[in-house]
């Protein structure tokens, strides 16, 4: 049966591939190859294709977000991982027209209820695209809200959070501390779920984010307790609120920055391992 599945989606995706062909919809046709079925990250071809749509101000970006966000809700677990990869690419990379749009529509990238129970390894793989659908989705809910992404605001010496007045201030602190919570949920626990190539591609956008994220954070809270003892008490309560999650938050970063470390490093020996026993056998 599972089989069957995998093999009709095969077929179905080869036709509509080949009408995207025809009508010289180039990126339809990336979309669909970008989020194949197959379990191997997205090829860096397809996504940087995508990434100069966005900058042709012919391209009908609304199209280029339906059909990634259908390919987001398909029932086939790499293809909405894939999908969700391919949008959270254009985010990062692409021209914010994209980001714009999406975080202004109402289709939605969270996938509470996803579930593919294909077989075991689908059922497993679930969990992970619902954590990383969440925080996917996050990042789009932020945007829309805040008005720009804390992944590309300026950073450090005259940074762009230690610059915010009080209000947009609280915004800005508030909004990114669900976006971290949202982060950190996709959490990769075990080295064998790293080593599967579709997780590893989300964990590195994830693990990339969120050192952008925290030192935005940094600069905020470094603004925050600046202007602390000139707020009024209203404001003094709601400051001391935000700042009592900080701690925790940069305790999170440690274990998490711990456990990339720990695992990449398993990887890398691995892959060392794997490749003496190809040399050994020749």
């Amino acid at each position: 049966m599972n089989k069957l599945i995998h093999g009709q989606q095969i077929i179905f995706d080869k036709i509509v591939t080949v009408k995207h062909t025809i009508t010289g919809q180039d990126y339809a046709r990336s979309i669909l190859k970008a989020t194949t079925d197959e379990i191997a990250a997205p090829k860096k071809k397809h996504l940087d294709y995508l990434v100069r749509c966005t900058d042709d101000p012919t391209m009908p970006i609304t199209e280029m977000c339906r059909l990634l966000l259908d390919r987001a809700h398909n029932q086939n677990w790499p293809i909405t991982f894939k999908a969700l990869i391919t949008i959270h690419e254009l985010m990062n990379y692409g021209n914010e027209r994209f980001f714009q749009y999406l975080a202004s529509d109402n289709s939605s990238m969270n996938l509470d209820n996803f579930s593919d129970r294909t077989d075991g390894l689908a059922l497993h793989m679930s969990k992970f695209v619902r954590a990383y659908g969440k925080y996917v989705s996050s990042k789009a809910i932020s945007f829309r809200i805040v008005g720009y992404d804390f992944c590309k605001v300026k950073r450090g010496a005259g940074s762009f959070f230690s610059n915010l007045k009080t209000p947009k201030l609280f915004e800005g602190l508030s909004r990114l501390q669900i976006q971290i919570d949202d982060l950190l949920r996709f959490d990769v626990a075990t080295v064998h779920d790293l080593s599967n190539c579709i997780i590893r591609a989300a964990y590195n956008y994830s693990y990339r984010d969120l050192v952008r994220l925290m030192s935005g954070y940094n600069d905020g809270m470094g603004n925050l307790l600046q202007k602390y003892f000139d707020m009024d008490k209203k404001n003094c309560q709601e400051a001391l609120i935000i700042y009592k999650k900080y701690p925790a938050h940069v305790k999170m970063l440690q274990e998490f920055l711990k456990e990339a470390v720990v695992m990449f490093n398993l990887l890398f020996l691995l892959l060392l391992l794997f490749l003496y026993s190809l040399k050994s056998k020749f």
